[in-house]
């Protein structure tokens, strides 16, 4: 899943000319450059139903190719009638929404992945998210790319000055406004890495922090 968050930040900063990210990310830019992705904000409670969800519980939804909101396809819905949106989840959901697409509408390296579900289960509809099925399949996997993609780990280890992520809870404040999360979503991050470091038997990542200027290139 880091991997292919990685690979879809570097094709952003090919498409870009960008050699080092802006934080915190213009997400909606971002899946705009890279997937032809425009997010779309609307009400959904002055709208027809869109699921068997209550529309005020509805955080979004995702349109994807030959599937039309309002006469347009490849749409990031995001509902400003939900009912605790907040400008850092807003973002958050949007990747999320995003990450859908990347993980379960076709993506070829995704389903390369042990981690991922396999094509055979990909999603071939307009899908719409909330929070009572976050914990299923899907949702676990397309919260892990959001994070990835809002958070990514090479800039949250090169933060870690001391060398170990714990000193960085110390911190959540100014981590939270530079890359323009909760403070909930960073917590959440950091544990994601602290088990995702263990699982290799490492304190620490042996990821270089810069990427060469040689991956840029077309």
């Amino acid at each position: 899943m880091e991997k292919i968050a990685e690979q879809d930040l570097l094709r952003y900063r090919r498409y870009t000319g960008e050699f080092n990210l802006e934080f915190p990310l213009d997400v909606k830019k971002v899946f705009r450059c890279v997937f032809g992705l425009q997010t779309h904000f609307v009400d959904l409670t002055h709208e027809a139903p869109v699921s068997e969800v209550p529309a005020h519980k509805v955080l979004g939804g995702l349109y994807p190719e030959k599937f039309f909101f309002q006469g347009k396809d490849k749409v990031i819905l995001i509902n400003t009638g939900y009912e605790a949106l907040t400008t850092e989840f807003c973002r958050f959901v949007i990747a999320h929404v995003a990450g859908h697409y990347v993980l379960h509408f076709g993506h070829e390296e995704a389903y390369k992945s042990m981690e991922l579900m396999k094509p055979n289960f990909a999603l071939s509809r307009p899908t719409f998210c909330n929070l009572l099925d976050q914990h299923r399949p899907l949702e676990i996997q397309a919260s892990h790319y959001a994070s990835a993609i809002l958070m990514p780990r090479g800039e949250i280890f090169r933060l870690s000055t001391s060398q170990k992520l714990l000193d960085l809870y110390g911190q959540t404040h100014v981590l939270c406004q530079r890359f323009g999360v909760s403070q909930q979503i960073l917590e959440l991050r950091l544990q994601q890495l602290e088990a995702e470091l263990r699982h290799a038997g490492h304190t620490y990542p042996s990821y270089p922090m810069p990427v060469s200027t040689e991956l840029l290139k077309f």
